[in-house]
């Protein structure tokens, strides 16, 4: 609807790329905030740590703009940061050199023609005198092992409510994927499974968390490509139960890490399809960075 100028912005939760995964497929600004940043009061709980409702958006400037709405703490949301909010729109007028990290393991098994544009991207990145640097990631396919188990287990979790009893309709009314979900939610719950996937998976996810904090040591943001393809057609999901994970995958890590994340189009494939690109940040920051992606990209993003 946004990309058909049918509306001027739209609201979406991201638990492992609903925001920026669409945008990229769009050719739009899709932003994902730090978890915790945005109130989730009000939205029913999926994956409930990983849940972040964010805004889609033409330009980064109204992605600020509406950020500035909603971030912030929420007393009917204990998960909200007490941290004071600035202007995001203020943090645009600012203006400083970055070091943009990009990983190989972002770029493997990418289609070509996305590579390129994220590559002819940070060529523009440079040329404006930033720093493009190389860093190691964890590779992000061992996020979709962690991601299935924890999200799976917190729909079982969070879905166990409706039971037609306190409030709402009862649990045969949920869709067929909901069902899968909580199925297998509940059976790496259970006795004797527990340890060997819900527990090891918690200890991967901190060690997918610890792997970006050692990057951001030496880097400000990272960038990489938003989805591994473009747009496929209507259907293309039908026969794949693992369909989402696998689109998701470049974005999955960064949401199991609680970090900010923005799409932004760079660009069309020979079919005509857009391109989307993901800047990376470190929770709550650096805002810099939404300046950085506006100005080295303007050319690219307005011809989108």
């Amino acid at each position: 609807s946004l990309a058909a100028d049918e509306c001027l912005a739209a609201i979406g939760t991201e638990t492992a790329g609903s925001i920026r995964q669409p945008s990229a497929w769009c050719g739009i600004v899709g932003l994902k905030p730090t978890y915790g940043w945005v109130s989730r009061y009000g939205v029913i709980a999926m994956g409930s740590s990983l849940d972040s409702p964010g805004q889609i958006t033409k330009t980064v400037e109204d992605a600020a703009l509406i950020l500035d709405i909603l971030a912030g703490r929420d007393e009917r949301d204990a998960t909200t940061s007490p941290k004071k909010v600035k202007s995001y729109t203020e943090n645009l007028k600012e203006s400083r050199k970055m070091t943009i990290g990009i990983s190989d393991d972002y770029f493997a098994g990418v289609d070509p023609e996305i590579v390129k544009a994220v590559e002819e991207a940070l060529k523009i990145f440079t040329k404006q005198g930033h720093t493009v640097k190389k860093v190691k990631l964890f590779d992000p396919k061992y996020a979709i092992d962690v991601y299935t188990i924890l999200q799976r287990s917190e729909v079982a979790s969070n879905l166990a409510r409706y039971d037609g009893i306190r409030f709402g309709f009862d649990r045969s009314y949920l869709g067929d994927e909901a069902k899968r979900r909580i199925m297998l939610g509940t059976y790496a719950l259970s006795a004797g499974y527990y340890d060997a996937y819900y527990k090891k998976a918690q200890k991967v996810r901190t060690i997918i968390i610890r792997d970006f904090d050692k990057a951001y040591e030496s880097v400000d943001v990272i960038v990489g490509p938003t989805t591994p393809v473009t747009a496929l057609k209507v259907g293309a999901s039908k026969d794949s139960a693992m369909f989402g994970e696998l689109m998701d995958v470049l974005l999955e890590p960064s949401s199991i890490a609680g970090l900010t994340g923005i799409n932004m189009p760079v660009g069309f494939s020979k079919e005509g399809m857009p391109i989307g690109m993901q800047i990376i940040g470190p929770q709550y920051g650096p805002t810099a960075a939404w300046r950085v992606c506006r100005d080295a990209l303007l050319p690219l993003h307005e011809y989108a």
